[in-house]
């Protein structure tokens, strides 16, 4: 349903899919806040795309964790305030998870290093602050793109316990980081971009 430009209200019927695997909804006019619901009646999700829409307000996480989701994408949306510190446990799961160009602010989660199969992290163009956890630089190995372009992260860029070792692209262009750039990213062969 990716480009109805329809209703501005999620289809009703979707709260009785229960074995639906993909829901794509981007590039609509949905307004409201995150629909947790979607997560919480249908538990085996897979992707949940809802890019390029009107909603706002607070991510919501569902009840339980949600085991199968391996894809979400909120980006460009109005969503504002924390990611939730328990995102990590809640979706465990996740290969890809893309929440930029919203109005998300604070630090982000440690919990997201106990994501051990995330591949590919885009936080982009939000108001993030704060530094970049060591628990995300040590847990998610698995990660071959990161992008946290256009916030306000500051500090070192990583730790010396750095174990991203198969990324392929960082962008981390658009902060505040000071300090050496870390050993650990020089022995490695991706395409990155590190500027103030």
């Amino acid at each position: 349903m990716s480009g109805c430009k329809g209703s501005c209200t999620f289809p009703k019927f979707l709260c009785l899919q229960h074995d639906l695997q993909a829901v794509d909804l981007s590039d609509n006019n949905f307004t409201g806040v995150f629909p947790d619901w979607l997560l919480e009646n249908n538990t085996q999700l897979l992707h949940l795309v809802l890019l390029n829409n009107s909603l706002t307000g607070p991510l919501l996480l569902p009840i339980h964790s949600h085991l199968n989701l391996i894809t979400l994408d909120i980006s460009i949306n109005f969503f504002n305030g924390h990611i939730p510190a328990e995102v990590g446990a809640y979706l465990p799961g996740l290969r890809i998870l893309n929440m930029s160009k919203n109005a998300l602010e604070g630090n982000i989660p440690s919990s997201i290093g106990d994501m051990k199969s995330l591949g590919s992290l885009d936080l982009s163009n939000n108001h993030l602050s704060g530094e970049i956890p060591e628990h995300l630089a040590e847990g998610c190995f698995s990660l071959r793109l990161l992008v946290l372009s256009n916030n306000s992260f500051q500090g070192q860029i990583f730790s010396a316990n750095f174990n991203l070792t198969n990324l392929l692209s960082l962008q981390l262009d658009g902060n505040n980081f000071s300090g050496k750039i870390p050993d650990s990213l020089s022995n490695t062969s991706f395409n990155w971009t590190v500027s103030q």
